[in-house]
């Protein structure tokens, strides 16, 4: 479910969640979290919930060990990385 509200910004489905402590760094088949999903797609919006909800979301690792922020420039998500690198207080 969280994976799914991630891929398609339904950030009021992400709020319930996290009011329910739900959101815990669950992988899918992909080894992706839901903020490593909303990087891969570019749901800025999604990172920003993370970002004010759950910092710490920043620092966790995909199966292959990779950050939010390595997912977005993999994908060339350009928005996504300014996002990131522009608030540097939020990855490190």
């Amino acid at each position: 479910l969280a994976h799914k509200a991630c891929k398609h910004n339904y950030l009021h489905v992400l709020a319930q969640l996290r009011a329910m402590k739900y959101l815990d760094p669950i992988r899918d088949w992909d080894g992706l979290t839901c903020i490593h999903l909303a990087a891969k797609l570019g749901n800025n919006k999604v990172i920003q919930f993370f970002c004010d909800s759950f910092p710490e979301a920043l620092s966790w690792k995909t199966a292959n060990l990779q950050t939010v922020l390595h997912i977005a420039v993999t994908e060339q998500q350009l928005e996504t990385v300014k996002l990131l690198v522009l608030k540097p207080d939020l990855i490190g």
